[in-house]
């Protein structure tokens, strides 16, 4: 798979638990849904369609939650580092990072996130 990404490729990721990460009142995630002081681990589209991808997602991380999507091109728009970080059980693993110095998310950054993802199935 190629390293770099293309604008409209979507990245993916499950919400879970959802008691403590979704706002039901507006029905979305939370800002808190996107803080990883090691890096928010994503899952890149690549070649495949977007059910492949919400399977794949269910198999690894069966436990109850909702998935979202943004594109490489809205990450870069709000100023996000993406990188490409595959691991053995994983060749679509990448990360979001507030930039290329700096890897936990800002509260600013992460409470974009919460407010543009795309929902899916819900």
């Amino acid at each position: 798979m190629r390293s770099e990404f293309y604008p409209e490729e979507k990245l993916y990721r499950k919400i879970r638990p959802l008691e403590a990460f979704w706002d039901q009142e507006r029905n979305r995630p939370t800002s808190g849904a996107f803080k990883d002081k090691r890096g928010l681990s994503v899952d890149r589209q690549g070649e495949r369609d977007e059910r492949e991808v919400v399977r794949t997602l269910d198999e690894h991380l069966p436990q109850e939650g909702n998935i979202v999507s943004i594109s490489h091109q809205q990450c870069i728009d709000i100023e996000i580092a993406v990188k490409y970080l595959p691991i053995p059980e994983n060749e679509y693993h990448s990360e979001l990072h507030d930039s290329l110095q700096c890897i936990p998310l800002s509260r600013i950054k992460a409470k974009r996130l919460s407010e543009i993802v795309h929902i899916l199935g819900v």
